[in-house]
């Protein structure tokens, strides 16, 4: 497994390096450590066996000047204060998994969060209303900065339009 992650982050190494130039100014790596309860792995495990990896991935992306994004559909809460100092900038969208005020509350002066907006609940599950107040409620948790606003994930197909 080392030899396969060692081979994947020299690979997203490589490809981050092809921005180099281009006028590019973020990048959003896909990796998705979440399941919706909690982490696929052991906190612990993760630390002892990818954190140094992504560590070296984001840092060859700072070192472009790039800041780095990140998606997580799923409850990384247990690894985000560890994850993201390998990365000193970045957005990250707090999963609908996710305690919101919780991220914001423990991480929110040092990350920017992208999303939160329920995905799965209330932009498909909504009314017009609910969905208003869970705008309002983003605005006003974040309303010192470091949010933007956008659905936990794509909406799905089912989603009313709402006016």
């Amino acid at each position: 497994m080392e030899e396969l992650t060692e081979g994947l982050a020299e690979f997203s190494c490589a490809v981050t390096r092809q921005l180099a130039g281009t006028g590019c100014d973020a990048i959003r790596f896909g990796d998705d450590w979440g399941f919706q309860d909690h982490l696929m792995i052991r906190p612990e495990q993760w630390r002892a066996i990818f954190k140094k990896y992504y560590a070296r991935i984001y840092g060859t992306a700072r070192s472009l000047g790039l800041i780095v994004s990140i998606h997580s559909c799923g409850n990384i809460t247990e690894i985000l204060g560890t994850w993201w100092r390998s990365a000193c900038r970045w957005c990250i969208p707090p999963a609908e998994a996710m305690d919101v005020e919780r991220c914001r509350r423990e991480f929110g002066k040092d990350l920017t969060f992208w999303g939160g907006l329920g995905s799965q609940s209330t932009l498909p599950l909504g009314s017009a209303e609910e969905v208003r107040r869970e705008v309002r409620k983003r605005l006003d948790q974040f309303k010192g900065g470091g949010y933007i606003l956008a659905p936990a994930g794509p909406h799905p197909a089912e989603t009313p339009r709402r006016t």
